[in-house]
């Protein structure tokens, strides 16, 4: 398995967002799509997309994986495309389709004779988002990787770069392994999601395997105020309308019950971009929420526990303010929350988990709040609610409320308060428990994919009309208030506080772009990107008419050496230019993260540079990474193979 999936990697979705003339850019290389079933099998809607150097002899086919990503015969054999998929761009060609595909991991590959094959593999199976705070983010030393063979079953989203409110990205996909532990856009290890996913992608075996993919999006110390206060404050910067144009606001800040302080737009910010955009990518089966460790802590500060640091109290006094903390509040506000989610994704469903612990001591679970803070006999200690009991403030009865009267809610884990023995500072799992966890999420897995998903969108098709030499105008069609356009690469992201430019777009000035990328807006809010993104400049034969070629130079290609190459060598390049320029030499790793970066002008002439391979930082595991020059007369990508 480990040999297919490194072929995989090196020429899956070699049309790179950061500009490199062709290959595929939908589906993404590794990406998960939501699955329609509400009980096995299912299907759903995915949208092939892509650039290729020729336009004679194509064909595409679609192979089937089995749980370990090897060859198990063909879903699609070798075929010609869909009649009205491919567009005529110079000598070359893109194209854009959909077909509905069965439940499994395939390798979707187009075949072009002239200028090589190209692949990318992509799952369709069950997509969720994580959500709470630390125990479901992953927290302390306890990691529960995976160091033996690993299905491949669980995708995170490394979404990078990410981070800015206003800038939304296109997705990128890898497996959870030893090397790439992160389930982006928070999740810094696998935790427990990791188990939970190698479970569910053989519970339908022998039949198929089921793919997975998570996003995680928890905050860790996140109380349920956190989450309201800034699901308010992000509505804000809509002035309550998702479909409009995002405006920043003045930026503050919010605590939670341990004293750290944070953006006012987290947690739900990430929140709200993922159900806006990504979720219209992948689909979604649910929401797994696990969060209510914050309100014990604000009951044990409140009632002055002695086993417990003191912390502040949500309420009047704190600054900035915000309203009077009751746990009571808990039921109302995490309702308001699922409603607020339901605004860009109807119906969508959530799974939560009963949690309050965040120590191992327990007084009599009968007593209520008032009593146990007045409980001297058990020196003030504060109960952590089992919630199998009445109990007045009990953080686990509201819980039970929200799932006992909310529509298209059930439960994710019944129990995670009775898995002690926990970490040294007696809140965050154990190895042990993160097993226990996995196990107790599984055995309500069938609950959980009862729910009807949110599938993924048909992604809208961009078209090109060429007007003259390197004049083009890009547009698309469908039912959208808000168009996004670029004409440069590396990657562009759907700027959330940018104008409108309307349906179709022509640069200006128009000479010297380099390719197209987009993305459009629904009046709900709703974000998708306009695919392919399709790159000009390298086009064989899309450089004609007013072009200056009669002095235009034949120019040496770029010299790169050693390759493959170790990370303890020494990497060489030189290239030629004609004329003055500037000059950009970038290395990128496999998801677009830049490495190491030269600008400078240079004179006309050959150019060498040298790259020590073990001054630069990127992660041990690495297979590969890319090297983008750039140049007026050249603008390439080339890919570097690592040796061990």
């Amino acid at each position: 398995m480990k040999q297919l999936f490194l072929l995989t990697l090196l020429a899956a979705t070699t049309f790179r967002a950061f500009g490199q003339a062709g290959g595929i850019f939908t589906p993404r290389s590794n990406a998960v799509f939501q699955r329609n079933t509400t009980t096995t099998g299912g299907s759903t809607i995915v949208t092939f997309s892509g650039q290729m150097f020729v336009n004679n002899n194509l064909t595409y086919q679609i192979e089937k994986l089995d749980k370990n990503g090897n060859f198990t015969g063909y879903w699609k054999t070798a075929q010609a495309f869909p009649a009205g998929s491919i567009s005529n761009l110079g000598n070359g060609a893109i194209f854009h389709f959909t077909l509905d595909v069965p439940t499994g991991w395939y390798l979707f590959r187009v075949n072009a004779p002239e200028s090589g094959n190209w692949e990318a593999r992509f799952g369709v199976g069950e997509v969720f988002i994580i959500a709470g705070q630390s125990n479901a983010q992953g927290a302390g030393d306890v990691h529960l990787i995976s160091t033996t063979e690993n299905l491949d079953c669980v995708s995170g989203n490394r979404n990078a770069p990410f981070g800015d409110f206003g800038d939304l990205w296109i997705p990128t996909f890898t497996r959870i392994d030893p090397w790439n532990p992160k389930i982006g856009p928070r999740g810094d290890r696998p935790w427990f999601w990791q188990e939970l996913g190698n479970k569910i992608a053989v519970r339908e075996l022998p039949a198929r395997v089921v793919p997975v993919a998570f996003y995680n999006m928890a905050h860790g110390g996140s109380s349920i105020n956190n989450w309201y206060d800034s699901m308010l404050r992000v509505k804000q910067m809509y002035n309550n309308n998702y479909g409009n144009i995002m405006t920043y606001g003045a930026t503050t800040t919010i605590f939670n019950p341990w004293g750290s302080v944070f953006d006012s737009r987290l947690p739900y910010s990430d929140l709200r971009d993922f159900l806006s955009y990504y979720i219209n990518y992948t689909g979604v089966r649910a929401v797994l929420w696990h969060q209510g460790e914050a309100e014990t802590k604000t009951l044990l500060s409140k009632h002055g526990s002695a086993n417990y640091t003191s912390g502040p109290v949500p309420g009047p006094t704190m600054s900035p303010p915000s309203p009077a903390y009751a746990i009571g509040d808990y039921e109302s506000k995490l309702k308001a929350i699922i409603a607020e989610s339901r605004v860009l994704q109807p119906n969508l469903a959530w799974a939560i988990s009963k949690v309050s612990l965040i120590g191992n001591n327990r007084v009599n679970p009968n007593l209520t709040v008032d009593q146990i803070s007045s409980n001297t006999a058990n020196g003030g200690t504060l109960v952590t609610p089992l919630g199998n009991y009445q109990n007045v403030g009990s953080v686990v009865q509201e819980q039970i409320d929200v799932q006992a009267t909310t529509s298209n809610v059930v439960w994710m884990s019944q129990n995670s308060d009775t898995y002690t023995n926990r970490q040294t500072d007696k809140t965050h799992f154990s190895e042990a428990n993160l097993v226990n966890m996995a196990d107790d999420v599984y055995n309500n897995m069938g609950t959980i994919i009862s729910k009807t998903p949110i599938l993924p969108s048909a992604l809208p098709r961009l078209s090109l009309a060429k007007n003259g030499s390197f004049d083009y105008t890009a547009s698309t069609t469908g039912i959208f208030s808000i168009y996004r356009w670029k004409n440069q690469f590396p990657l562009s992201p759907f700027e959330q506080d940018a104008p409108n430019m309307g349906s179709s777009y022509n640069p200006s000035p128009v000479g010297g772009d380099p390719g197209f990328s987009g993305y459009a807006k629904t009046a709900s809010g709703r974000i998708v990107p306009i695919v392919p993104w399709v790159y000009i400049n390298l086009v064989p034969g899309a450089r004609i008419g007013s072009d200056n070629t009669e002095n235009e130079a034949v120019l040496e290609n770029t010299s790169l050496f050693p390759n493959p190459i170790s990370k303890k060598q020494y990497l060489n390049v030189s290239f030629s230019t004609t004329v003055e320029s500037f000059m950009k030499i970038r290395l990128l790793d496999q998801n677009g993260f830049t490495l190491k970066e030269i600008n400078k002008d240079i004179s006309k002439g050959k150019h060498s540079y040298t790259f020590p391979l073990e001054d630069i930082e990127m992660d041990a595991g690495a297979q590969i990474i890319y090297y983008h020059l750039e140049t007026v007369q050249h603008n390439e990508v080339k890919r570097i193979l690592l040796m061990k």
